[in-house]
């Protein structure tokens, strides 16, 4: 989204106006330069917030009357007629992404020229106007037109993440003028980040990405490589019917013998992907402790070479002790840290000695991880990418970290960081807690919070060190629990919500103490009992522990019975009825299994 100062004052004529005015009229009333007011409509038609009904009349659509709305409440926060503001460019790509995460916790003092300045925030909390400038943008379609112009700098132009600085030089290298920058952000096409200690970044977002790679990969032999008419006929391409014109999609190089090629399929992605703004997955975690135990179970899990070696808890802790020199292993945290971001499964063992006995296996994410990525990554270099491929742009201090990691390259994701990005949108990720972890969630907000001063809290109330809690947070955000945003603010996501509520409803004192509250597999088992007893199994049958819970949990008769003392004396379960807190467990269970997208979006937590 972008708006000038030209395309404010426009903005508001028109809507003072009325309808169907004429590009002639708008100028003289604006009181703006003639020739510069057809480019500026045409701008705003891009961005959806104005529509041509005439030859050369132009109306203000429902996301453009909201942007009117906000343009007033501005004028009147500043009292200044927009052609007087200070700022020439009022709202940009960074403007509506300080926006949105502004509107799920607060105004940092970085932003206060970004946002105050402009009449969109005041005391640290946006204005009326900040908030229909917000609104404006979820409600706008913007239109897709690239020319052969647009689209030769498209192609050149790194795709991100990437500092601002590289961008600029980029810019004056491929020679980017004004308008065709302007249209990247009306598009929402390219998206810069707000301003933070460490500078800014620039990315292109999603829909950018897919036109460039659609560019890339066609024939750019016409003069408008891009339109919605040329989306249609694509999109009508895929669905086995005859579009409008084949032989302009043949010589664009989207279609060929009535199927679409690869940059057709490309062009299909962007057009379902028009007017959509998703943040990006969760991120991912590793440390090297728990590379190594994916290696030692890959290693241990050869059923067919090796029948009588299986990937138990004894056979991992003494791989540990003799291979690789530890006094003592205790790996369970970590194996439980590994099954929650659904990189193994806890399973029970149907062959050779170990038959009946429950076993680590690795799930096809962790062995993608294993032998795709292979590397330890932090949650933070990963969220550079996820977030890269959605419609923000990174902190700073993230894009360093995915440098350091190797995820990014000369402003561009590395084949390391796609396989990153790949493996966060696809894992199954499931409620686990630390007794530290329970206790950072159960100090958070509803709303959010600074980092610092949670982490100043929780250090405090638990003496805990900085690093321990830091740590907590990266696994958290890596599980989809919390997140971190470019406020500096912490938010509990969906599933966190749900957690959190769980604690308090629980016996939440047992919970903070106990060294794993709440674990992979106990809650499999209340999903189990769950799901029997709506099935018509009775409490008396459950107490028996019946094969059917057992197979439907995937656990031994052992496991089983842990677990539900475990549920119990948290207070998950009583007896073997599911309380209020079990209640909202699998409540964050089901959010994490249904959603790669967990967080709310700004509109919700208003």
């Amino acid at each position: 989204m972008l708006l000038l100062k030209d395309h404010a004052e426009v903005l508001l004529t028109v809507e003072e106006l009325g309808t169907r005015e004429e590009a002639r009229e708008i100028a003289e009333e604006a009181e703006a330069v003639t020739e510069i007011i057809p480019q500026r409509l045409l701008e705003l038609e891009l961005q959806g917030l104005m529509k041509r009904v005439g030859p050369n009349e132009w109306e203000l659509t429902d996301a453009g009357k909201t942007a009117a709305k906000a343009v007033a409440e501005a004028v009147d926060i500043l009292e200044q007629p927009p052609q007087e503001w200070a700022h020439d460019r009022w709202v940009g790509s960074d403007t509506v992404l300080a926006l949105k995460h502004a509107a799920l916790s607060f105004v940092p003092e970085r932003w206060e020229e970004l946002l105050s300045e402009r009449g969109l925030s005041e005391d640290g909390e946006l204005t009326k106007a900040g908030e229909l400038v917000l609104e404006a943008y979820f409600k706008a379609t913007p239109k897709l037109y690239v020319t052969q112009d647009v689209a030769g700098r498209i192609a050149r132009l790194p795709p991100g993440p990437g500092t601002l600085k590289t961008f600029i030089r980029y810019r004056e290298t491929i020679d980017i003028p004004d308008n065709i920058f302007h249209a990247l952000e009306a598009m929402r096409l390219l998206v810069i980040s707000p301003p933070a200690d460490g500078g800014r970044t620039y990315t292109l977002t999603a829909l950018g990405r897919e036109v460039k790679y659609a560019i890339e990969k066609a024939i750019p032999a016409m003069h408008l490589v891009l339109s919605p008419g040329i989306m249609e006929d694509v999109k009508a391409v895929s669905e086995g019917e005859e579009p409008e014109d084949m032989e302009r999609l043949e010589r664009l190089g989207y279609a060929w013998k009535g199927s679409l090629t690869r940059a057709g399929e490309h062009v299909l992605r962007a057009y379902e992907m028009v007017g959509e703004d998703f943040p990006g997955v969760p991120p991912i975690s590793i440390r090297p402790s728990e590379l190594r135990l994916l290696e030692i179970i890959d290693h241990l899990y050869r059923p067919d070479e090796n029948p009588n070696v299986a990937p138990t808890l004894k056979r991992i802790k003494r791989v540990l002790v003799e291979e690789y020199g530890e006094a003592d292993p205790d790996p369970t945290t970590d194996l439980k840290e590994l099954e929650a971001h659904g990189f193994v499964e806890k399973t029970v063992c149907d062959y050779g000695k170990e038959k009946g006995k429950p076993i680590w296996v690795l799930t096809e994410e962790g062995e993608r991880l294993l032998h795709g990525l292979g590397a330890p990554v932090r949650a933070e270099g990963v969220k550079a990418v996820t977030v890269s491929m959605g419609f923000e742009s990174p902190s700073p201090e993230w894009l360093e970290e995915a440098h350091r990691a190797g995820l990014v390259s000369q402003a561009a994701i590395t084949t390391k960081g796609l396989m990153a990005a790949k493996i966060a949108r696809r894992v199954e990720r499931a409620p686990f807690l630390t007794g530290d972890e329970a206790k950072l969630i159960y100090r958070m907000p509803n709303g959010s919070i600074d980092r610092g001063k949670l982490i100043e809290d929780v250090c405090d109330r638990y003496g805990l060190e900085e690093h321990q809690v830091l740590e907590s947070l990266s696994k958290l955000e890596s599980r989809g629990i919390v997140e971190e945003l470019l406020t500096g603010g912490v938010i509990l996501t969906r599933a966190g919500q749900h957690l959190k509520t769980a604690i308090h409803r629980g016996q939440t004192m047992e919970i903070l103490k106990l060294r794993h509250p709440i674990t992979p597999v106990a809650t499999r088992l209340l999903k189990a009992v769950y799901d029997l007893k709506r099935e018509g199994v009775s409490a008396k049958k459950l107490s028996k522990f019946p094969k059917t819970l057992l197979k439907r949990a995937d656990v031994t008769l052992d496991q089983a019975k842990k677990a539900v003392g475990l549920l119990r004396r948290t207070k998950m379960m009583s007896g073997w009825k599911i309380t209020e807190a079990g209640e909202e467990l699998l409540r964050a269970f089901e959010v994490l299994q249904e959603a790669p997208e967990v967080r709310q979006h700004p509109e919700e937590a208003a």
